[in-house]
This record gives C-alpha cells, sequence and structure tokens, in this order.
C-alpha cells in the first residue's frame, strides 16, 4: 500500500513537471502517507514517508530552494508525528470500546437474571399482587390476580384500582388509608371486593408504600381470596346451606325444568353464574337460552329437544353472553324424571361455570406465541449487536487549541442533527442536557486553560429530540516543543448501561419490598436447609425470632410425622426432578403447640455473586384445617354430581378389635348403582361385598384394607365385579382412613368409580400397540444387522432403541439404554454438563446437529465418537423421532489432545527463553554456588534458593535444570507475587470448566504442564495460606486436584523455589507454614549478593556491555579504568539487575569507543534522619501502621484490585491483610 500510494503521487508529479503547472507533490505525498497511516498501519507509513522524501529530493531537488526544501521535509516531519498520533489514538479507542462493549453486556446479562429472579418470586406469589401509584392506577399485576379478579393484566393496566375492584359504597372508607400508604406504613385488613362483573367475595389485604424512582412513589396491596374461609364459617353456622355453599366454590348451579309450565327453578348460584340482579327464583327457559351466545343458541336447542323427545340424559358447552357484554363458558348435565308410565315430568342438572378453564387455555396459548416473539427478537438482537460492534460506534471531533470545535465526523451530526455550521465553534453546547450542560461546559473550560485530558459523562440529544449518555474523552495534542496545537475528542454510547444501572436499583428495590411485606411467610434457607432470612409473618407463625431461625434448620421446626416426606421432596428440588413442589403439613411452634400450614417450595437459581437458594412460602391453614374437620361429617355428598361422573361415595367403621374388622355404614345411591343393588337395603357387609366380587380379586381387596387401617395409610385398589348378567365391571376404588386423637383408625370413606369404558379402551389402545411393536421389531433386526453405531431416539431425547452394535460396545441391554440415568452412566463426568445442554438446545431448534462426545465402554475405557442426529417428521411436520449415528474418533482426538499438551510447554519454554543467561563470575562466593549446583543437580531433590532482589535466583534455577537428567523436558517457571490471590491455586493446578466466573472450559495448571520437567515457584514467600497448604501435599504426596474438579491427579515434578523474604521470620508472624518451609528446605542454597562478590564486577560489566552495544550496533573497544574503580566501590542494593540496567543505560548514551558510567548515577538516595519516638520496635511499628491506614483511607478501605491498598503500597495482597491482622488495624472503618 506504501508503495502503491507513493508511485500514485509521483506519476502525478512528474505529468505536472511535463506541463509546467505549479508542484502538487506535496499534497499528493501527504494524502498518500495518510492513506497509508489508516489503513496499513503504522510500518507502511514510515515507508511511505521516507520513499516520499527520498523521491522529493532526486526529482524536484533544482527546482526547489533551501527554504523551500526545509520548509517541505519539516511539514513531513509534522504530518507523519500526527499520523503515527492518530493511528495509535484510532488503535486504543477501538480496545477501549470493546471493553466497555464487554462491560455492558455482562451487565445487562446480570440485571436480566436479576429481574427473571424477581419475575419469578412476583409470579409464584400465591395471592394477587398488585402495583400501583401513589394514585391507585394500576401497573403491574400478577397471575393470581387475574384469576381471583377476572381480568386481564391488558384490562387493568393504567385503570384506576378502585373502579375496579372496590364496591362503590367501599370506596371512600378505603382511600383513607392512602397517606398512610404512601407514607411508607404497612396496612392490614379484611374487606369486601368485587370481581369482574360485579361479583363480591372476601380478601385480606396488605399494602405498603414503596419508592419507584427518585421522584415516583407506588403501592405494593397483596390480596388473599378468603372467600372460602369466611364461607366455611358461615358454613358451620348454617348447616342447612351446604349443598348451596359447595355449588358456590365449584361455580356450579343445579336447576329443574318443568315441560308442562315452561318454568326452570335453580339454586341460587346460577344467580351469580347468570348475573342475574333480581331476587326471584323462577323463570322462563326462553330467559336463559337469551343468554346463550347466537351462535351457541341453535345447538343448544337441539340438544335439549332432541334430550326431551328421547328422554335420556345430556351434556353440553356453550357460552353466555351477560348483560355487562362479557362472556362466559358453561358446561351444563341434564337428567330426565319420569313418572311410573314413562312420561316425562321434570327436566333436572347441573350447570358450572368453566370460564376459568377457557382463559388459562388461552392464557397459556398467549404465553407461548409470546415466547415464540422473544425469541425471535432475541436472535435479531444478537445481529445487531453483532453488526454494532464490527462498525466501532464512535463520535470523533477536534477542536482549535482554544477549544473552538473545528471538524466533527459525519457520525456525529447524524446522530444530533446538525449541520456543519451549527457544530462549529461553541454551538455544540445546545446538543447537551440543560442539566448538565453547565457542569460538561465546565470541565470543558478547565481542561483548556490547563491543558489536560478531561473525561465525563452527559446526555446528548439525539436528531429526533431524545437525549443519551454519552461518554465523553478530549484529548491535547503537542508539538515537539509541549505546545498544545489542537484538542483531539471522542464519545461513545452508554444509555443502555445507564438503563442497566437504574433497573437494577429499581429490581432490587422491588425485591426487598416483596419479601418484607408479603402477607404470607417466606424463608430463605441455603441447600442444607438452614435458614438464611425470614420475613416476620413466618415468624410469627414458628414463634421464633430471626436470630434464633439462623441457627435452626427447617426440619427443626417441622413435625416428625412430616419430615421424611418433606425432605423427599427436597431431594427431588435440589436433584432437577422437580422445579417446585406444596406441602400441607404441621409446624412445631417454640412454645411446644403445633399449627398447620401450607408450603410452596421452589429452588432460585443463583447468580455470579449469590449461590442457589431454596425458598418456602408457608400459608396458616389451621382454620382452614379445621373447617375442613367439621365438613367432613356433613351429609352433602353431591349425591347427583356423583351419578354423573359415576363415581359413588361410601364410609365403613373400624372395630377396635384386636382383629381388625370393619363394617358399610354408608354407601350413597351412586354406590348401589354401579353394584347393582337395591338403593333402599343397608350397605352389604364385608362378606357380602366380598362375594359380589370376582374371585380373584376379593381376597386381595380384603388384605389392601386391613394394612391401610393397621399403617394408618390411603390405599387404592382396582378389582372386577361381576353381575348377574355374567357381565363385568372394572371398578377403582380410593379409601382414606380417619383416625382420632388417640391415633387409632375408626372410620374409612372413600370413593368407587366405575372405570369400564376406560379399561375397554385401554385394552384396545394396547392391541393397536403390539402391532406397532411387531412392525418395530422387523425393523430392529435389520439396524441391529449393520455395523455402524445406531440410536433411536424420541422427540425429547430419551433413548428408544440402539441397534446391537450400539449395546455390544456399552455391554448393555436394551432396557438399560432406555432408562432416564443412561447419559449419567456412559457420557465422561466432565462432559456430562456440555453434553445435556448443548444436545436439550439443539433439539429444541430441530435442525439435523453433530456433538463430539466420550462414552464408556464395556471395557471401562472411554472413547471418542462423533454422533450426528437427524430429525423424522410426520406429514404435520412435527418430530416424532430422532435417529442418531455414531462414528468412533477416539484416535484423531488423542493425537490432537498430545500435540495441543506438547504445544502449551514448548510455547512456555519459548516464553521463557530470554532468560537463558550463563551465570558470569569467578569468586569464592560465587564457586560455592556453583559447587552446590553440580552436586544437587543430577538428584530430584527439593531445592529452596534464598538471596536479595536482583542477584540472579532464576538462572540458578535454570542451570540446575540444565544439568539434571530432566534437562530434556520442561522448565515452567511462576512468579507467585505477579499473580493475584484469587487465581493463584488455578494458575498452580489448573481448573474445571465453570469452576469460577470466567472459567469457561477447563485449563491445566503449570503441575501438569511441568510433568516430568521442574517447575521454578519464584516469590514462594508471597503464597496465600490456603495454597501453601495445597502445594504442601503436593511436595508429599506428588497429587493434587484442579480447581473446582473432584478427580486426584498425580505429578511427576522437580520443585525448586526461590524467595527474597526471611521466612523464618513469616514463621514466626504466622503468615508462612513451617512444616511447609522443611519440606522446600531439603537442599538451601543461598545467592551471595554483588557486594559480596567484588571481584567478579568487572567481568559482569565487561559482559553486558559486549551483549547491549551487539544489540544497539555500536563498537565499543574498552572500558574506562575509574569507571571500573567506581563499580567496585559502589554497594549495588540492586545488585546484578541493578548494574545491568546501568550498563544498558551507558552503552545507550555512550558517543566513543569507551565506555563509561555517570558517577552521579550511582549516588545512593539519603532518606532524611528523624528522631525516634519511643524504642525502636514501637516506633518501627506505629509508623508501619501511620502508613497502612493512610493507604486504606485513600483506598476507601479497598485492599485489593487495581485502585486498592496493596497496589499503592507495592506490596501483595496476601502481605497487606497479615500486616492489617498483627497491627490490629480496623479496615471497615475507611470504607465510604
Amino acid at each position: 500500500m506504501a508503495f502503491a500510494s507513493v508511485a500514485g503521487a509521483l506519476l502525478l508529479e512528474l505529468l505536472f513537471r511535463y506541463f509546467n503547472l505549479p508542484h502538487p507533490f506535496a499534497a499528493f505525498a501527504l494524502s498518500a502517507i495518510a492513506i497509508t497511516f489508516w489503513y496499513g498501519g503504522t510500518k507502511p507509513g514510515i515507508v511511505a514517508v521516507l520513499l516520499s522524501s527520498l523521491i522529493r529530493g532526486f526529482i524536484v531537488e533544482g527546482a526547489t530552494s533551501s527554504f523551500s526544501r526545509a520548509l517541505y521535509n519539516l511539514v513531513f516531519l509534522l504530518f507523519a508525528v500526527l499520523m503515527i498520533w492518530l493511528r495509535r489514538s484510532k488503535d486504543a479507542l477501538e480496545v477501549e470500546v470493546a471493553d466497555r462493549t464487554a462491560r455492558l453486556t455482562a451487565a445487562n446479562e446480570e440485571l436480566h437474571r436479576e429481574e427473571e429472579q424477581l419475575d419469578g418470586l412476583f409470579e409464584l406469589s400465591p395471592d394477587a399482587v398488585i402495583l400501583t401509584d401513589e394514585d391507585f392506577h394500576v401497573l403491574r399485576v400478577n397471575k393470581e390476580f387475574t384469576r381471583i379478579f377476572g381480568y386481564t393484566a391488558e384490562e387493568v393496566t393504567g385503570q384506576w384500582l378502585p373502579e375496579l375492584i372496590m364496591p362503590e359504597e367501599l370506596r371512600a372508607e378505603a382511600l383513607k388509608n392512602r397517606d398512610a400508604l404512601i407514607s411508607g406504613k404497612r396496612v392490614e385488613s379484611e374487606v369486601i371486593r368485587q370481581r369482574k362483573g360485579g361479583v363480591r367475595f372476601d380478601v385480606s389485604v396488605v399494602g405498603k408504600g414503596i419508592s419507584l424512582s427518585v421522584e415516583q412513589v407506588g403501592v405494593y396491596l397483596i390480596y388473599r381470596d378468603i372467600t372460602e374461609r369466611k364461607k366455611a364459617e358461615r358454613k358451620l353456622e348454617r348447616s342447612d346451606a351446604n349443598l348451596l355453599e359447595s355449588q358456590r366454590l365449584v361455580h356450579m348451579c343445579s336447576w329443574a325444568y318443568d315441560p308442562s309450565s315452561g318454568m326452570v327453578t335453580f339454586s341460587p348460584e346460577a344467580k351469580r353464574i347468570y348475573d342475574i340482579k333480581s331476587d326471584q327464583d323462577i323463570w322462563a327457559a326462553d330467559f336463559f337460552l337469551d343468554r346463550v351466545h347466537p351462535e351457541d343458541r341453535p345447538v343448544v336447542e337441539e340438544i335439549f329437544r332432541r334430550a326431551q323427545l328421547d328422554k335420556a340424559d345430556y351434556y353440553a358447552s356453550y357460552r353466555i353472553v351477560l348483560p355487562d357484554g362479557s362472556i362466559k363458558h358453561i358446561f351444563s348435565v341434564g337428567h330426565p324424571v319420569l313418572n311410573q308410565s314413562g312420561e316425562l315430568v321434570e327436566f333436572v342438572g347441573t350447570s358450572m361455570d368453566v370460564t376459568e378453564q377457557w382463559k388459562a387455555r388461552a392464557e397459556l396459548e398467549k404465553a407461548f406465541e409470546e415466547i415464540k416473539q422473544r425469541t425471535e427478537a432475541a436472535r435479531r438482537s444478537e445481529r445487531e449487536l453483532r453488526d454494532v460492534v464490527n462498525t466501532v460506534p464512535a463520535h470523533v471531533w477536534s477542536t482549535s487549541p482554544d477549544g473552538q470545535v473545528d471538524f466533527v465526523n459525519d457520525r456525529w451530526l447524524k446522530f444530533t442533527g446538525l449541520g456543519l455550521d451549527e457544530a462549529f465553534g461553541w454551538k455544540w453546547e445546545a446538543v447537551l442536557h440543560p442539566d448538565d450542560r453547565a457542569s460538561v461546559v465546565a470541565d470543558w473550560h478547565t481542561a483548556v486553560k490547563n491543558g489536560q485530558a478531561m473525561e465525563s459523562e452527559a446526555r446528548v440529544r439525539r436528531a429526533d429530540g431524545e437525549y443519551c449518555w454519552w461518554f465523553i474523552r478530549n484529548v491535547p495534542l503537542r508539538n515537539e516543543t509541549g505546545k498544545l496545537v489542537r484538542w483531539y475528542g471522542t464519545a461513545i454510547d452508554i444509555e443502555d448501561r445507564k438503563r442497566a444501572e437504574q433497573a437494577l436499583r429499581k429490581s432490587e428495590e422491588r425485591w426487598r419490598s416483596v419479601f418484607e411485606n408479603s402477607a404470607i411467610g417466606v424463608a430463605l434457607t441455603d441447600l442444607n436447609g438452614r435458614f438464611l432470612a425470614t420475613n416476620h409473618v413466618y415468624q410469627t407463625i414458628v414463634g421464633y425470632t430471626e436470630e434464633e431461625l439462623r441457627a435452626l434448620y427447617f426440619l427443626d421446626v417441622t413435625h416428625e410425622d412430616y419430615r421424611e416426606a418433606n425432605w423427599a421432596l427436597i431431594t427431588e428440588l435440589l436433584e432437577g426432578k422437580r422445579r417446585q413442589f406444596q406441602i400441607e403439613k404441621k409446624y412445631l411452634r417454640k412454645d411446644g403447640s403445633s399449627i398447620w400450614v401450607r408450603n410452596s417450595v421452589s429452588l432460585v437459581p443463583g447468580t455470579e455473586r449469590v449461590p442457589r437458594f431454596i425458598m418456602a412460602l408457608a400459608e396458616d391453614i389451621t382454620q382452614r384445617k379445621r373447617a375442613e374437620e367439621a365438613l367432613r361429617r356433613s351429609e352433602g355428598y353431591l349425591a347427583e354430581a356423583q351419578k354423573l361422573t359415576h363415581t359413588g361415595s361410601w364410609a365403613a367403621q373400624v372395630a377396635q378389635t384386636e382383629n381388625v374388622y370393619w363394617s358399610n355404614v354408608y354407601w350413597s345411591k351412586e354406590m348401589y348403582r354401579i353394584f347393582g343393588l337395591d338403593p333402599d337395603s343397608t350397605p352389604p357387609s364385608p362378606m357380602e361385598f366380598a362375594r359380589l366380587l370376582h374371585p380373584e380379586d376379593a381376597p386381595y381387596h380384603t388384605r389392601a384394607v386391613k394394612q391401610a387401617i393397621r399403617d394408618r395409610t390411603d390405599f387404592e385398589t382396582d378389582y372386577r365385579l361381576l353381575l348377574p348378567d355374567g357381565a363385568t365391571k372394572y371398578i377403582h376404588v380410593v379409601g382414606h382412613p380417619v383416625v382420632n386423637a388417640s391415633g387409632d383408625v375408626v372410620e374409612l370413606v372413600g370413593t368407587a368409580m366405575d372405570v369400564t369404558e376406560q379399561h375397554e379402551a385401554r385394552a384396545a389402545l394396547q392391541t393397536a400397540f403390539e402391532q406397532i411393536k411387531a412392525d418395530e421389531t422387523e425393523l430392529r433386526r435389520m439396524t441391529d444387522a449393520i455395523a455402524s453405531y445406531i440410536c433411536v431416539l424420541r422427540p425429547d431425547g430419551t433413548a428408544l432403541y440402539a441397534n446391537q452394535t450400539v449395546l455390544d460396545y456399552l455391554g448393555l441391554t436394551l432396557e438399560d439404554v432406555q432408562r432416564e440415568d443412561l447419559s449419567a452412566r456412559i457420557f465422561h463426568p466432565e462432559d456430562l454438563e456440555r453434553l445435556l445442554e448443548e444436545r436439550h438446545e439443539a433439539l429444541a431448534r430441530g435442525k439435523p446437529f453433530e456433538i463430539e462426545q466420550r462414552e464408556l465402554g464395556k471395557d471401562g475405557k472411554y472413547r471418542w465418537f462423533l454422533v450426528r442426529y437427524n430429525p423424522l417428521r410426520d406429514d404435520q411436520g412435527h418430530i416424532i423421532r430422532w435417529y442418531a449415528t455414531g462414528t468412533d474418533i477416539d484416535d484423531r482426538k488423542r493425537a490432537e489432545e498430545r500435540m495441543r499438551n506438547e504445544n502449551l510447554a514448548l510455547r512456555e519454554q519459548i516464553d521463557q527463553a530470554f532468560m537463558f543467561e550463563e551465570i558470569v563470575g569467578a569468586s569464592p562466593a560465587l564457586q560455592t554456588v556453583l559447587s552446590s549446583i553440580v552436586k544437587v543437580a543430577p538428584t530430584d531433590s527439593t531445592v529452596l534458593i534464598t538471596g536479595e532482589t536482583g542477584t540472579g535466583k532464576e538462572l540458578i534455577a535454570r542451570a540446575i535444570h540444565k544439568h539434571s537428567h530432566r534437562s530434556g523436558q520442561a522448565f515452567i517457571s511462576v512468579n507467585c507475587a505477579s499473580i493475584p490471590t484469587s487465581l493463584i491455586a488455578s494458575e498452580l493446578f489448573g481448573h474445571e470448566k465453570g469452576a469460577f466466573t470466567g472459567a469457561v472450559q477447563r485449563r491445566q495448571g503449570r503441575f501438569e504442564l511441568a510433568h516430568s520437567g521442574t517447575i521454578f515457584l519464584d516469590e514462594v514467600g508471597e503464597l496465600p495460606a490456603e495454597t501453601q497448604i495445597a502445594l504442601l501435599r503436593v511436595l508429599q504426596e506428588r497429587q493434587f486436584e484442579r480447581v473446582g474438579g473432584n478427580r486426584i491427579l498425580t505429578t511427576d515434578v522437580r520443585v525448586i523455589a526461590a524467595t527474597n523474604r526471611d521466612l523464618a521470620a513469616a514463621i514466626a508472624a504466622g503468615t508462612f507454614r513451617a512444616d511447609l518451609f522443611y519440606r522446600l528446605n531439603v537442599f538451601p542454597i543461598e545467592v551471595p549478593p554483588l557486594r559480596k562478590r567484588r571481584e567478579d564486577i568487572p567481568m559482569l560489566v565487561e559482559y553486558f556491555v559486549k551483549r547491549y552495544a551487539e544489540k544497539a550496533g555500536k563498537q565499543i573497544c574498552k572500558i574506562d579504568n575509574n569507571t571500573v574503580e567506581l563499580c567496585q566501590s559502589y554497594p549495588w542494593p540492586g545488585n546484578i539487575r541493578e548494574l545491568q540496567n546501568i550498563v544498558e543505560r551507558s552503552v545507550i548514551l555512550c558517543g566513543g569507543d569507551t565506555f563509561w558510567i555517570e558517577e552521579a548515577w550511582l549516588a545512593p538516595v539519603q532518606p532524611p534522619r528523624q528522631g525516634l519516638a519511643g524504642p525502636l520496635p514501637d516506633t518501627l511499628q506505629n509508623q508501619e501502621k501511620e502508613i497502612i491506614e493512610a493507604a486504606l483511607a485513600e483506598s476507601k478501605g479497598k485492599v485489593a484490585g487495581p485502585e486498592g491498598a496493596a497496589v499503592k503500597l507495592g506490596i501483595p495482597r496476601s502481605t497487606l491483610d497479615s500486616k492489617i491482622k498483627q497491627l490490629n488495624i480496623r479496615k471497615h472503618k475507611f470504607i465510604a
């Protein structure tokens, strides 16, 4: 690109010279340089500069004056510097944009997870939850509100709540609590509210005001339908209304139609179903037919007409239109009553309101459609985000030194909608938000005045008038003299990040409000059942304080009769077999009493900051249980409903004798009809009952009843009934024992259902299945003969069939393959989670796909397979089967793994190649060290190298490795002080996928990479305590585990450690383990400081001079004698590293063939002496404490991180933590 650009400029120059036109070479050459820098990079740009300068000099040397040539060269130089700066600014901007985009994505994902958790809690509440503004206009409702009040979320959003659900005469009283709610007070009451259509019912309400934003206040209202409880109380007071109340609870009315008069008599529930306001109980049949939906009326009339003519039962489902225009769905059943002459006297029946079931089905379809739309939106969003990242969304401008804007790019103009003349100068202020304008302009004036870069965040007006948040950065450009010549500015859009931060705050406030103001008890526990948090309602239920509950497990407050069953459900929840469950049980209160509760328990998924936990919603149902006990013996058995469903009820009294004996005391009429007995007779005895059963089934039924009485458990049995005409009926019986206060079974109650029709249908279905099975058997014989690995799966991915090749490899039977735990049995544990997740997502897409996986063979070894999945669809396009075929790729995968391991070790050796320097010197102190190296190198003993900083400890370690029998293997070096405390264990021992945030795949540690070689642990004294324990295990047993893993790995590695710390003092201070020191200190080598090797200094100086002179391309023939004497007299506190740096600096500055060192460079810095304020140890300790406290105050109590106190003090975090503990510093008081 550089040559092409300059060639174009040269051609134009020659043409202009030929026609004697003004020379435009400079302009074209500058354009060529600019293009080359921008698209080609810095190096091609520099080539363009050099070529342009040379060509200009050769071609137009005689045509221009010396002043013009000098001016031309100056322009070229300045322009080249400007292009280099612009290119580097562009690269830095791209890196910054990518980093901010990643952080924005992470923030959005975190917000999405927390919103899902809040929505889950909102929707899991068994009560109706309503969020309104301070004037009670509805903002949001949950599904339970829709069920209770009959309104959909769309119908109520934005509406005034009192007008929707409060009876008009009660609104004034209810609105008196508005001020108390807005002030944040909790209000509780039991009131009457109305559903859609005006039907009133009893509710308990809990309300409290919350803050929705800085300027907006909202109200949370939690309604619980207590209609059942209220009506149960009234039912106990009016026993004669039991049947009517039962009808109301199930939204069912009973009626009777007189064909002679055409009039209908109905129960009170019919008024509520048909929205009849009159007190009249008898209406003409036409009145009800007029309420039937016009589209359904002809069908209903025909069904009823045919039923009258045939004198037969009828069933009908239809819609009715209420006076307010709303529609209800009704299911009606009718039965003719005939006189002795067979004439139709009356029609009786029931009508049930099934609107809620229809609404639930409609809501489910709507939810499926919404999920589909959101999935498509997510895919579109992903494509858009990819386009945005690729185009680098940055807005760029430049200004004069005094801050006047003179250039903006097209992206800036397109965003703001301004013209160039509206953006130049200071007119750009108009696009800033009025609230941000003053601060941004003031910061800009300050930056222009001081000449320092500025950064700010402000809202900028978009072309459509909306404001968006920008991150703005302005940086100055200076010339060689340091004079400011221009300003350059960039901005990126941070609107999404700002919205995410605001939404996150709102989400946390809503979660806290729902938890604290819930009308039911809420308890959060860890996965072992220990209480983490509870609200005041839960504490009231169990009678414990929150502090007392934190010391307990949930089983401690569960009655012993329910603990085993409760824990079994929790286990299924943790294993993923359930998403949630409900249980009714007894709690043991602190005072020893018991209380009935209904628990709704779910597992809440964790986040990066919060682990998974269990949430239990507890509702006091003691009063309901008491009402059920009172209602259990009522006489309202709903005989007509039993008849219509072919279900009879029965009751048997159990005698309190040693032998189990019972007698039937009650049979419903439907029981007599099912068994073909006279309804006016007494219930049959157990012996008479047994004679009615099939001889093969009678003994089994008797044993089941006796077992239920002994165990006090429910029972279910199926038996056959022999009718007098020889026909057989199939009966399904359910029984429940009634236990008195002493724990004895006093009664059995239950139902018996005629399931003959279901049994016959099941038999026909079985015949069809057998035919299908025969067809599949032939197909299986064909696939068993194929040598490939073939499996057939159900649409959900569970195995249905595997050919003989698969079974032979796995060593399993077909029944084993069809088990649900097949994946856990054959997939490699390291691949299991990934495979299940990837396969689930691929199956959901419904397209062919392939996966690489390891499977366990019958020989106990894993082999790699490439499995390809293809769907089989029916005529409607629905997937009915998946066919999977496998290919053995184990040899290929193992070869790839070997190559990857070799590359990792080779890369480590290449990265450290610059450290392979020879040890220079012949002093006695150094000879002692070299003698030790020769002795210890051939062994595998652990070596501990000590010495001051810069003495060459790593060179000693590499020399030991080089002269050992492991020299042909890897030498892995680890600087323990340079790795953050949180990552040191992962760096040394590796980690598994998902072990911590950011662990997206499995990674080998340094000990694995150094297998059969040597690992060098530099600065071993800086290891944190937990890593010291793991290192001790490696030294003792040569075993370790990856972070997040449970598989023990063995290693054959030689350990060489080094430190510049006094480990004996560290052991005394408690920061280093004594047992680890003894394991490392097998063969100690102390490297002498340079001041004890003065005779080696001339040799070292000569070595470094030669090395850096060759590198710099200089010819240095001799060394100044004074320089040698100066070096030998200097104490060299930085040892060889300091000498190396001084020599390199001198070589750079040396202009002749003689090497010299400036004496001023070696002048030691003498700190000012201060008088001691007390004894030396106390003074040093006090000064150290003051320095650490000052650093903590500056970092606002933060120890780690780039802005932490450890970085400011220049010491590792673990060292600072031990100092804080040793000096008894309270770092929490410095937190802002």
